[in-house]
């Protein structure tokens, strides 16, 4: 019976959600830069785009396009933000995957958007949390070329503490252009005792913070940008987490005192796992 819930699910475009985060913006900041020739996990990001005008292939059509990021976790699936599909309900969505260069990659269409909250209901699954900032899409073909797919992490948020990752994305630079290229930062994952801290810095109200999240800093700082949400957090060809935005949430505009906010991977790996079967 479960099975056949989540058929159905599968079976329907995506609805609007309301956003419940601040979008993030494109990767910003002192350290941020393209990708080494070496440094190969990169080849599993992609973008997702809005096709207003299918002709048009130059680099205004991507500014205008670009809807999120993801990452490839199979030859077929994208894993994202769940609000990276605000408002895309009567929009042609595409991932664009095969290159680090947005104008060289392929575009595929999409078989099915999937939020983890549409998932638990099909799975009469009771969540912790209201808000689950996590989905998956499936591509209706795999995708061409030599990508290898990245890794789902198995470290939990306690082991990541301390550690440094990367964070990548199409967001918006610091010209406010969003880049032909992928663009990555460097960055250190703080504690939930540490993220509070910052939390307090600028508000004087009790924040509990979700298991499901973590949070990164650098310094001099790397923020988040419009592109970037739905961007994997990785280490190496690992996926530990998924870019959401800035923390704290609410619009403060730029603030080179404000951290990146990302849910973990190892949180949702029922979900994932579940939907990479699928």
């Amino acid at each position: 019976m479960k099975s056949q819930r989540l058929l159905f699910f599968l079976s329907l475009q995506i609805f609007y959600i309301q956003p419940t985060r601040t979008i993030a913006k494109p990767i910003v900041g002192v350290n941020v830069r393209e990708p080494r020739a070496n440094e190969m996990e990169f080849s599993a990001v992609v973008s997702i785009v809005s096709v207003f005008n299918t002709s048009a292939n130059n680099e205004q059509q991507f500014q205008d396009d670009i809807i999120c990021s993801g990452t490839l976790i199979s030859l077929v699936h994208v894993v994202t933000a769940e609000h990276c599909a605000q408002g895309t309900r009567n929009h042609r969505i595409e991932v664009i995957a095969g290159s680090i260069d947005i104008r060289l990659g392929c575009r595929y269409p999409l078989f099915w958007w999937v939020t983890h909250n549409q998932w638990a209901v099909s799975q009469l699954r009771r969540n912790r949390y209201t808000v689950n900032d996590i989905s998956v899409i499936k591509l209706l073909g795999q995708v061409h070329g030599s990508i290898v797919p990245a890794v789902l992490s198995n470290l939990s948020k306690k082991r990541l503490v301390g550690a440094s990752a990367t964070m990548a994305g199409w967001g918006k630079l610091n010209n406010e252009e969003i880049p032909m290229i992928i663009h990555v930062a460097n960055v250190t994952i703080l504690s939930d005792f540490d993220c509070l801290a910052i939390h307090h810095q600028f508000y004087d109200f009790t924040y509990h913070m979700p298991a499901s999240d973590i949070c990164s800093v650098n310094e001099p700082y790397v923020l988040l940008e419009h592109g970037d949400s739905g961007g994997p957090l990785l280490q190496g060809n690992v996926i530990v987490g998924v870019n959401l935005g800035t923390f704290p949430f609410h619009d403060m505009g730029f603030h080179p005192e404000l951290a990146n906010i990302h849910v973990t991977i190892h949180y949702y790996r029922v979900f994932l796992s579940h939907l990479l079967n699928n």
